[in-house]
């Protein structure tokens, strides 16, 4: 039973209950051994059965929640950027409506009779779900479908749940107007998303630039002569040469020498 780690980069992982809908979805398979997702790298690592499951599988396995999974780090970074760019401007779009909503409907500053304030609010309501919140429309269909419950599902019900009694209001003036909350509730879910992807994208984007620190290549002693190698071509208990004004590719130990070294 060969089992082998599987590395995904995945775009479109905003929290921990995404994390989770990922872990739930792929660990149904008897094949999958264990799963581990990093939502700072968006890194997806699976251990499973090859000869049960393919890399090809777990890729659609994903995709099927509603994610994007990329094939070089480059394009998962464009993937990433289209992603937080989509948010934002969404989120922003459905609190600027919102807000409008707010000031026509229920705090009725224009003073304009009550059934064209509600079907205003029905207007706001329906651009607000189907247009600024389609891409959570879209991952809480496709969530629904893989039989996973998360973030997106509970606030679509929630939002969905407003807008239907909303709508029966217009004809039933029993029943609360909800529509205003409908549109609350997806245009804040988008809001705050949008803040959580960029606490995130800062910090991979930190995580990155140490990485970059690095220096790609180390100067080693191979035979009699230091020679140029890739950082991680070198073994442990080789002997490095690190001039003035370079920076260390590795943790070592001093030999011999002294110079001054950035320690930030």
């Amino acid at each position: 039973m060969p089992i082998e780690s599987i590395q995904m980069k995945v775009s479109g992982l905003m929290c921990s209950f995404c994390t989770m809908s990922v872990e739930k979805a792929l660990k149904r398979n008897p094949a999958i051994k264990s799963v581990m997702v990093n939502l700072v790298h968006g890194i997806v690592l699976v251990e499973a059965d090859t000869s049960k499951i393919s890399r090809e599988q777990l890729v659609e396995a994903v995709e099927k929640l509603g994610y994007s999974v990329s094939s070089t780090e480059v394009q998962q970074y464009k993937t990433d950027e289209d992603v937080f760019h989509l948010i934002k401007q969404r989120g922003a779009i459905g609190m600027v409506v919102s807000v409008i909503d707010l000031l026509v409907d229920p705090l009725n500053l224009f003073g304009l009779p009550q059934q064209y304030r509600a079907w205003f609010s029905l207007a706001v309501a329906a651009f607000v779900l189907f247009w600024v919140g389609y891409p959570i429309l879209r991952k809480t269909i496709m969530a629904i479908g893989q039989r996973v419950i998360n973030a997106n599902v509970l606030l679509s019900a929630g939002a969905w749940g407003s807008f239907i009694i909303g709508v029966f209001s217009l004809f039933n003036s029993a029943l609360p107007n909800f529509l205003p909350v409908a549109a609350w509730l997806m245009s804040l879910h988008l809001f705050f998303a949008y803040f959580k992807l960029d606490t995130r994208k800062k910090a991979s984007d930190a995580v990155r630039k140490l990485i970059n620190l690095q220096p790609a290549k180390a100067r080693v002693l191979r035979g009699r002569q230091f020679v140029d190698v890739l950082t991680k071509d070198v073994l442990v208990g080789e002997v490095i040469e690190v001039r003035p004004g370079e920076r260390i590719p590795l943790d070592s130990i001093v030999l011999n020498g002294n110079a001054s070294v950035d320690e930030a």
